[in-house]
């Protein structure tokens, strides 16, 4: 069972703590129901990878997580497929990116995280995606062992449950391959329902088949390391991150913190809390250790330090992780002391360099070596006139929703090379 305090009554605090003291994890956004000032591990970030690393941590270990969102476990706007997109929620946060040359006119572009339990798994498309098997090779060949494809497989495998297409989604196209899934971990993933209105199924089809006139085949496994890491349309392969016993949405808070199995009596979880900064001790040699964290409350309220005996782990995302960093004194010592920040460590690095593609593109086949068809747009205007005459889109587009429209292609080359060929690409770039 889970446990939560939401500033409640005595009465009921005191029931709620007694149980959790015999059960497992205890959700709060209330600072004077924690009975601990220290632990072990305090993770800053209750998101896609923070509550996984938290899950893991817990299981021998004192572990606190601060989130600054809510949590929203019972929310229909993060739990049903394709509603974040058009409806704004209290984990929907924004901040403007710099302005982009390439972008009509110098535009500054918003960028959109997640800020809630689960973090951006509990906005996104529902889709879940691998990299490729040349990929990460790449990525092992720069200096990291143990992150080739074949190291980082069995991994890949304990963390999902995998579920085998129905004969409906076969004879769409569904196509897989069993030694590669896992099928008994956390996260759920599945194909997703084809399309529930009939007209979608028709016009998906055409938009996508007109938009790839020169396809070669079927992808056998979009998970398999060489087909590349992209979903499909709803007929081809997808990885769509759900339970199908309850057709929710399969986040990192669903898969490591909800769940009767993943509960965790080392672990806390703090929400409605921002991190200012840490707390750090700067040793003889120039060695910096965080020994606490410095938290203040989303919405008014004084700061409270909680200490850290072992390790803080960062896991804000790629836009505030820096920043915690920065106002802790760790980054570029230029910019900080023009900040007036007095610089703890001089790491460049931090917060510099971003990039982030801001067009999600969900459609991927392999392609003939003449691939060059650039009308990726084809009826999509027939698609969203359908969805808009629906009365809610997961009428119309069951849960395939996000994948209906855009549309990319990938080519793998051989198992060394690998080239990603997006149709409609952008960036955005922080300065």
């Amino acid at each position: 069972m889970r446990l939560y305090t939401q500033r409640c009554p005595s009465l009921a605090l005191l029931l709620v703590l007694v149980v959790h003291a015999a059960q497992g994890t205890f959700i709060t956004n209330d600072t004077s129901d924690l009975s601990l000032s220290t632990y072990e591990y305090i993770v800053i970030g209750g998101g896609t990878v923070g509550l996984a690393v938290a899950n893991r941590l817990a299981v021998n270990h004192s572990v606190l997580v601060v989130e600054r969102g809510p949590d929203l476990s019972d929310s229909d706007v993060i739990n049903n497929p394709f509603t974040p997109f058009g409806t704004p929620s209290p984990c929907h946060f924004s901040m403007a990116g710099a302005p982009q040359v390439g972008s009509n006119g110098v535009r500054s572009l918003p960028l959109t995280y997640g800020s809630c339990l689960g973090g951006g798994s509990s906005i996104n498309a529902m889709m879940g995606a691998r990299p490729t098997f040349a990929g990460m090779g790449a990525v092992e060949a720069l200096g990291n062992p143990g992150w080739g494809w074949d190291d980082f497989l069995p991994y890949m495998q304990r963390s999902e449950t995998f579920t085998p297409p129905d004969p409906t989604q076969l004879a769409e196209g569904a196509n897989y391959i069993a030694a590669v899934h896992g099928f008994d971990g956390p996260v759920g993933v599945s194909f997703a329902r084809p399309f529930v209105a009939p007209e979608m199924q028709d016009a998906a089809k055409t938009t996508v088949q007109s938009a790839f006139d020169n396809l070669v085949a079927l992808t056998r496994d979009m998970g398999d390391g060489f087909s590349g890491g992209h979903v499909a349309s709803f007929y081809h392969h997808i990885h769509f991150n759900e339970t199908v016993q309850a057709d929710r949405r399969s986040s990192s808070a669903w898969s490591f913190l909800y769940p009767q199995a993943q509960q965790r009596a080392g672990l806390t979880v703090l929400t409605g809390y921002r991190v200012n900064s840490l707390v750090t001790l700067k040793k003889r040699g120039g060695e910096v250790t965080a020994t606490g964290v410095l938290v203040q409350p989303t919405i008014g309220g004084g700061t409270i330090v909680f200490n850290i005996s072992k390790e803080v782990v960062i896991s804000s995302g790629a836009l505030y992780s820096p920043a915690i960093l920065q106002r802790s004194g760790i980054g570029n010592a230029t910019y900080l002391k023009s900040l007036q920040i007095e610089p703890v460590l001089d790491l460049p690095s931090v917060g510099a360099n971003f990039q982030d593609q801001i067009l999600l593109t969900n459609v991927s086949f392999p392609l003939a070596a003449s691939a060059n068809n650039t009308n990726v747009t084809g009826g999509a205007d027939v698609l969203l006139g359908i969805v808009v005459s629906h009365p809610t889109a997961r009428d119309a587009l069951g849960t395939d929703g996000a994948a209906a429209i855009d549309a990319s292609c990938k080519r793998a080359l051989t198992l060394d090379a690998y080239i990603d060929t997006y149709l409609y690409h952008d960036y955005i770039e922080t300065p």
